[in-house]
């Protein structure tokens, strides 16, 4: 499983932060981690970083199923990390569905 973070839209990432990101991701993940092939992260922030307003960070995550259609989920929150979190949470119970429905 390939992860790769992206940082978008007024987001301004350091090389810890993102190997933070990766490893939450991975670490949400690593029961599916022989059938994804990659995993994609997207963090941007929507009021761009000089501003603060409530739920404007964004991650948005993007896994790749061997073989299947891509499953991608969006989370707003306060901060990267906690968005970063909550989506991996998100997109672990959407491949459990996806790979629950195949399995039955």
């Amino acid at each position: 499983m390939h992860i790769q973070v992206k940082a978008g839209s007024g987001a301004h990432l350091s090389d810890g932060e993102i190997d933070q990101i990766s490893t939450v991701v991975e670490d949400r993940l690593a029961r599916y981690r022989e059938r994804l092939t990659s995993v994609e992260v997207f963090i941007s922030d929507e009021n761009s970083r000089e501003k603060h307003g409530k739920n404007d960070k964004r991650c948005l995550i993007e896994a790749r199923p061997a073989g299947l259609q891509p499953v991608a989920v969006e989370v707003h929150t306060d901060n990267y990390l906690e968005a970063v979190d909550a989506c991996a949470e998100k997109v672990l119970h959407a491949l459990e569905h996806r790979f629950g429905r195949l399995e039955s």
